[in-house]
C-alpha cells in the first residue's frame, strides 16, 4: 500500500488536533462536575450553581456551635489539566516516488502478503499536566470567595 508523504502528514495532523480537541472538551466536561444545571440565564445559555457540600466549622469565639457553612465542591479539588505534548510515530515504510515526482510511502515491505495492515513498529504519546485554564481558575477564585 503506497501513500503519499503529505496525505499522510496532512493526516496525522488532523488526528492530533483532533486528539487535542478531545483531552481539552473532557477538561470542560469534568470541571462541570462539580456544578449543576440550573435555569437557563437571561441570555438564554445554560445556567450552573455550584454543588456544594456543608461543613461544620468549629467556633471562633470559644462558643458551644460552629458555622454550618455550604462549600463549593470545586473549591476541594485540584483543576490541573492535562493537555497532549507530543506525538512520535515510527513507521515501516519504502520511500518511492511517483511519475509527478511526489513522494511516496509504501508501507507493503517485501515479504509481507499484500492487503495485510501496515506495519505500525512503534507509537509513543506525551502527555503534560498544565497549570487550569484561566477561566477556570478565575471561576475557582470566586467560589473560594464566598467561603
Amino acid at each position: 500500500m503506497q501513500v503519499e508523504f503529505g496525505r499522510l502528514v496532512t493526516a496525522l495532523g488532523q488526528a492530533v488536533s483532533e486528539a487535542q480537541r478531545a483531552v481539552a472538551a473532557h477538561a470542560i466536561g469534568n470541571y462541570l462536575a462539580y456544578f449543576r444545571r440550573g435555569p437557563a440565564d437571561q441570555d438564554g445559555g445554560a445556567g450552573y450553581a455550584p454543588n456544594t457540600t456543608s461543613i461544620l466549622f468549629p467556633p471562633s469565639t470559644g462558643g458551644e456551635e460552629g458555622a454550618r457553612v455550604a462549600v463549593p465542591l470545586v473549591t476541594l479539588a485540584h483543576h490541573n489539566a492535562v493537555g497532549l505534548d507530543s506525538v512520535r510515530i515510527k513507521l515501516c515504510a519504502a520511500a518511492a516516488v511517483d511519475e509527478e515526482e511526489k513522494l511516496l510511502l509504501d508501507f507493503s515491505p517485501p515479504g509481507r502478503a499484500s492487503g495485510e495492515p501496515p506495519l505500525l513498529t512503534e507509537m509513543e504519546l506525551c502527555f503534560r499536566c498544565d497549570d487550569p485554564p484561566e477561566g477556570t481558575a478565575r471561576v475557582t477564585t470566586e467560589m473560594n470567595k464566598s467561603l
